[in-house]
């Protein structure tokens, strides 16, 4: 995470890691307000930028940088294309609140309150990075609120390349089982192709030129 980054988690520590599990990438998640509102947070996140900087120019592996539910904007976006990353995730505001849980697991909620629903959008998120003209060096993840394949396609029309989810598919499977998991990906697959065709969208490329209409209300 980036507060062990921030620490100074050593080049050496992270190519340690990556071996140990033969992992194909490395994701350092953004997690500022869950450790600002967690009663044992850690809040010290300078040198965060250039720990991942320097771990980008240390790993043959490609590194992905998330959030937890506040979003990244176009500002901290600009900054991490910069240094490097492979991907984005923009993990925005409409899913799991990590502040609303580390809220409930404290003994004094005032702050937690305030900062419950805060952060940028998944959607706003998604239009500010798209619009960097940096943007074509990156993977662009959409997550943060993702329910379904309707929601996948509207990801992909603001911009995303790939989309993750959890809250859906860990109800399928405590529900029904590997088949209930089964299924839920079915469905989600099935609700991308129904937005698809009434889009006239022959291929992902084409969904990511559909037409976007905001509807007021």
């Amino acid at each position: 995470g980036a507060a062990q980054v921030a620490d100074g988690l050593a080049v050496r520590e992270a190519r340690k890691i990556v071996d140990m599990v033969e992992a194909n990438a490395l994701a350092v998640h953004l997690n500022a307000l869950q450790e600002f509102i967690q009663p044992e947070g850690d809040r010290n996140f300078r040198g965060v930028l250039k720990g991942i900087s320097q771990l980008v120019r240390a790993l043959k592996i490609p590194v992905i940088v998330k959030e937890t539910g506040a979003g990244i904007g176009a500002v901290a976006a600009k900054r991490l294309i910069e240094a490097g990353v492979s991907a984005i995730d923009v993990s925005g505001a409409g899913g799991t609140s990590w502040a609303a849980i580390e809220t409930l697991r404290s003994d004094d909620r005032r702050i937690g309150r305030k900062f419950w629903n805060w952060g940028i959008p998944t959607a706003e998120a998604l239009v500010q990075v798209n619009m960097l003209p940096s943007r074509k060096k990156i993977k662009l993840i959409s997550s943060g609120g993702i329910r379904d394949g309707i929601d996948v396609a509207k990801s992909i029309a603001l911009g995303a390349d790939l989309c993750a989810g959890a809250q859906p598919f860990l109800k399928a499977l405590d529900k029904e089982g590997t088949e209930g998991l089964i299924k839920e990906f079915d469905n989600w697959v099935e609700e991308l192709k129904g937005v698809m065709f009434l889009t006239g969208s022959k291929n992902v490329s084409q969904l990511k030129r559909a037409k976007i209409v905001k509807v007021a209300g």
